[in-house]
Parts: C-alpha cells; sequence; structure tokens
C-alpha cells in the first residue's frame, strides 16, 4: 500500500480543556499528511469543550465527534478505537499539539511489523506566559531500536506514552487490546506492553521533537495524593518483567528494569512524603510504614548483583529502618548538583 493511501485514524479524548483545545485541533487539520479520520471523543466537559468539538465538526469533513458521559481517558480512548476505520491510530491529549509534520514522518518510516514513534517536549506552563521545555529523544542519532532494546527506550522516556506512537489499528482489533479502565495511573504503558507482546518488529525512531505534551501546575507527586501509586507500580514492572522473559535481553538490561522498579517504588514513598501535610497524621504514618515494608523491594535486591545490589541494599537499610527522608534528600541533592532540578 502506498503511503498516500494509508488512512491514520486520530483519537482525542476530551474532557474540560476549553482553553486548549482549539490549538490541540488545530495542529491537527493543519498536518500535511491530509488522508486523515479526527475522532473526538467527548468524555462528559461540563465545559466549552463540548461545543468547540460540534463548531470544529462543522468546518472540517474528517472530523468525527462522540459525546458519552464521563467516563475516564481510558475508556475514551476506547470507544475512539472502537469507532476508528484508518489503517493506523494515533491518540493525541486534547491539551497538547502536534508540528504539521507529525503524521507525515511516522507514516514515512513505519514498515509493517514495526512500532514506529516519535520524540516530544515537554512543554511546562509556569504561568500563563511562561513555560519550561524539556525534549525528550535518543540521545544518540538512533533510528532503528530492536525490540530487545525496549527498556534503553523506556529509560529514555520515549516507551511509555502513548501519544508519540502509530499503531497498527487491525492489531489492535484482532488481539482486543484495550486501555485498562480500573487504572487511573500507568494505563499508557500496560497499552504498549499488550501492543510489544504482539508486533514482531522493532522501534522505528524519529529523533526529533515533534510532540509537544503541555504540562501545567506541579508535578505529579506534589500536586495530588495517590492512595494506589505503590500497587499499579507494582502491576506495570511485574507486566514487564514477564514480557521480557519471552524475549531474549541481555543480563544488563534486565538488571537495569530492577533498578527502575526499586526507583518506582520509592517514587511511591516521595508521593506519600510531600503529601503529607494534606492528611491525618496517623494515616500517614501507617501508610509510611507499610510502604517501607513494601516485599516486592526485597525481591529486587534478590536479582540484583554488584555495585548495583551494593548501592540499593544501602538505600533499602535506610528506607526500611525509618530513614528514608535521608534518602531523599539525598537524591534531591544529587539532583541539584548535577543541574536536574
Amino acid at each position: 500500500m502506498s503511503t498516500e493511501n494509508i488512512v491514520v485514524s486520530i483519537i482525542v479524548a476530551v474532557y474540560n480543556v476549553e482553553r486548549y483545545l482549539s490549538k490541540c485541533i488545530q495542529s491537527l487539520i493543519t498536518q500535511t499528511y491530509r488522508n486523515l479520520e479526527i475522532i473526538l471523543v467527548d468524555d462528559g466537559s461540563s465545559d466549552k469543550s463540548t461545543i468547540i468539538c460540534d463548531e470544529w465538526k462543522q468546518n472540517d469533513s474528517r472530523i468525527i465527534v462522540h459525546h458519552q458521559s464521563n467516563a475516564g481517558v481510558s475508556a475514551a480512548r476506547n470507544k475512539g478505537i472502537s469507532i476508528a476505520t484508518g489503517d493506523y491510530i494515533v491518540f493525541v491529549d486534547s491539551d497538547d499539539w502536534l508540528e504539521k509534520v507529525y503524521v507525515q514522518k511516522l507514516v514515512n518510516i513505519c514498515h509493517e511489523g514495526n512500532l514506529a514513534l516519535t520524540g516530544y517536549e515537554i512543554d511546562y506552563e509556569r504561568t500563563s506566559r511562561s513555560y519550561f521545555i524539556e525534549k525528550k529523544y535518543c540521545k544518540e542519532n538512533i533510528s532503528y531500536l530492536n525490540k530487545d532494546e525496549v527498556v534503553s527506550l523506556f529509560r529514555a522516556g520515549l516507551f511509555s506514552p502513548v501519544w508519540n506512537k502509530l499503531y497498527k489499528r487491525k492489531l489492535l482489533i484482532d488481539r482486543k487490546i484495550k486501555f485498562r479502565e480500573d487504572m487511573n495511573l500507568g494505563e499508557d504503558i500496560v497499552f504498549n506492553l499488550d501492543y510489544f507482546q504482539e508486533f514482531n518488529g522493532g522501534f522505528e525512531i524519529i529523533n526529533e521533537s515533534l510532540y509537544h505534551y503541555m504540562h501545567f501546575g506541579e508535578s505529579s507527586l506534589t500536586g495530588c495524593y495517590n492512595e494506589h501509586y505503590v500497587e499499579q507500580q507494582v502491576i506495570i514492572y511485574k507486566k514487564f518483567l514477564n514480557c521480557m522473559s519471552e524475549i531474549s535481553i541481555n543480563t544488563a538490561l534486565y538488571k537495569q528494569l530492577y533498578c527502575l522498579y526499586f526507583d518506582a517504588l520509592v517514587t511511591g514513598l516521595d508521593n506519600l512524603y510531600l503529601n503529607r501535610n494534606d492528611m491525618n497524621a496517623v494515616y500517614y504514618y501507617n501508610k509510611m510504614s507499610e510502604r517501607r515494608k513494601e516485599p516486592e523491594f526485597r525481591s529486587i535486591l534478590g536479582v540484583l548483583g554488584g555495585k548495583e545490589k551494593l548501592i540499593y541494599t544501602i538505600r533499602y537499610f535506610f528506607i526500611r529502618n525509618g530513614f528514608y527522608v535521608f534518602d531523599f534528600y539525598l537524591r534531591k541533592a544529587v539532583k541539584c548538583l548535577f543541574g536536574l532540578e
């Protein structure tokens, strides 16, 4: 099939984003690749987003609008998948926007059996007129990675999101790959891991920042306490490790994944600690004690070896024995030293 005959369905889950929605849609309809089906799933918005969707539908025949009661982003995306008729699917968050060549470049590099993806920018909005931009792409000039190098892609921040990839719709439908509607964190990576298990090739990479991810307000750690953060990280990493057991990855990458797993569990402690002033003191101390004793910590240490085992054993000693705050501020100091915070 020639590229001009390929239909790409763009699925946008919309919920209360009246301030940003038109910019998002404008970036979709002005794509240099024209053979698009743009599906706006209005997930029960209570602001003007509903009206904005309908107005844009009148302006472009490629736009399809579906209104539904609020059910969450995963349910909205799943509805979009069921509506889509394109050869490929792209997911876009309704407060983000695309460079004009985003779809064209993904279609150009995509070959059967591979997963095509692009780099992106995180646009941090500090005030209505102030932005800090962080670019995410492979450090080297890489255009292809084998499937067994997925951990490297994960570490680079390119594997987890769904909005920087081009998915084969037939594969999603045939394998019944959907977003988990019972998760409010990490559903993107679980979706990608489900897809990862089904495609046969590798990763085709556009080493440019073609997607703009908007980040507003405080960080996800300080902005909202997630009671089930650790449990959801366990689901994610156990699935990841199960996927890795089905392919041949080298020992070093396997250990890197376990180190990332350890850090993710600690991030659960960070989320609790940084929101401690908004909760009952007894609840905080009981929950902190419970999380410090998470049995997965010991499982991880049982797999690690060499200097990684030494470093993470020392960290676990402090965390397990009530000195988590020492680990927290040591990490903060190291980040400041290297200009990462």
